[in-house]
């Protein structure tokens, strides 16, 4: 009998292993005192995408300036009027702004990763959050999950 529960043991070890290797989570802090944002990607959504192979292909698939394009739905869904500044007070002005654009190796391929400052209309003092937007190599835009950082 030990030798069938070490086998299970075994075979659930391996299980539990393989099923972290088939996903990523990516934060995106967005406001650090309360929130943040989490992306999921699965080795089946990047299987599905096209692959870039940078010793033969010198693009990827989705070019830059559409990973920017797509990046827009993402951040269109975090308005700024829904992050808490704090001490500073929401002023109804604040906007986002590009920041960044970098591609990031995932699983086994590549996305794109756009990134927004939440960016004030007049002067102001301090770091700003940010929101991260990926968007795989076919276009498709992740959907960022809420966290509440009390969760964890």
């Amino acid at each position: 009998m030990p030798r069938l529960v070490s086998a299970a043991v075994l075979l659930a070890a391996a299980c539990s292993a393989s099923a972290r290797d088939d996903s990523e989570v990516h934060p995106s802090y967005f406001d650090g005192s309360r929130h943040r944002y989490e992306y999921t990607i699965t080795a089946e959504m990047v299987d599905l995408a096209p692959k870039w192979n940078q010793a033969t292909q010198p693009n990827p698939p989705l070019s830059a300036s559409e990973a920017i394009a797509k990046s827009r739905e993402c951040i269109a869904k975090i308005p700024p009027g829904q992050v808490d500044l704090g001490v500073l007070g929401n002023t109804g002005k604040e906007y986002w702004a590009l920041t960044e654009v970098s591609l990031r190796k995932v699983l086994n391929s590549w996305a794109w990763v756009i990134t927004y400052g939440l960016t004030p209309a007049g002067p102001a003092t301090g770091a700003w959050p940010t929101m991260d937007c990926w968007v795989l190599m076919d276009g498709k835009v992740l959907k960022p999950g809420p966290v509440s950082m009390w969760s964890h």
